[in-house]
Formats: C-alpha cells, structure tokens, sequence
C-alpha cells in the first residue's frame, strides 16, 4: 500500500484547521474556568438566598449545584485537551514534516471524536429515557385523575 502524499494544498488546509483548533480549544478552556467558577458562585448564592427565604427550601442544595457545574466542567474538559493537542502535535508536524508528529495529531483528533461520539450516543440514551419517563408519568397522572388506579 502507498503512503499518501500531502499536496501543498492539503497542507495549507491542515495548517488552517490547527489555527482553529487551537483558538477553539483555548476559548473552550476559558469556558470551561467559567463553568467552574460559575459552579461555586451558585452553590454559594443559593444556599444563601435560601437561608433567608420563608418559602420551603428548594430540593437541591447549592452544593448540589456546585458539584454538578464541576462535574460537567471536567466531563467537557477530556474533548477540548484532545483537541488542543491535536492542534499542538499538527503544528509540530507541519513545522518539522514529522510523520510520528502527525500521527500523534491524528491520535489525538480521533480521540476527541470518539469521546464526543460516546458522549453524544449517551445524550440521546438520556433523552430517550427522559421521554419514557415523561410518557409513563403522564400517562399514570392521567389515570390517578380519573380514578382508575
């Protein structure tokens, strides 16, 4: 099998897609600070704004919060690391022409892929939960209210 030559378009076409990938990844790590922070300053507000409320107190603490927004914080972090270091290693192969460099990026693009695929195919299977769920709920709603159960 022959190996495949990079043209010299496909080359700039790569070098355009690491500027990218790299502006993307690093917006994505400030966000992900952002969520962080975003985390504390809820689970510090609203056990705060709860202390001082007569009204019944909500179902979830803020620290419920807190733990949450970190949660999803370090669940998005994985994604955005594998494409940042996509981007590193592709800048590396495309200044030295390395073929164990762009295979490292391509390593590392793949696993960003993959990891947003099995995020992806857990979303829906949270979804259509969800949807069971909200259908099974009505559904026994409908019948405690007219009496049938």
């Amino acid at each position: 099998m022959e190996k495949p030559i990079l043209s010299d378009t496909a080359l700039f076409y790569l070098a355009e897609a690491r500027k990218w990938a790299r502006f993307i990844a690093i917006v994505m790590f400030v966000m992900i600070g952002f969520m962080i922070l975003a985390g504390f300053m809820m689970g510090a507000l609203m056990d705060t704004l709860t202390s001082f409320s007569d009204q019944p107190k909500m179902p979830f603490s803020g620290g419920f919060f807190m733990v949450f927004y970190i949660i999803m914080a370090a669940v998005y972090f994985f994604p955005v690391f594998y494409l940042y270091r996509f981007s590193d290693f592709l800048g590396k192969a495309l200044d030295t022409g390395s073929e164990a460099e762009l295979t490292s990026a391509f390593e590392f693009l793949k696993k960003h892929y993959k990891f947003i695929g099995i995020l992806t195919i857990v979303m829906l299977a949270f979804m259509v939960l969800a949807i069971l769920f909200s259908v099974l709920a009505g559904a026994f709603g409908l019948m405690a209210g007219s009496g049938m159960v």
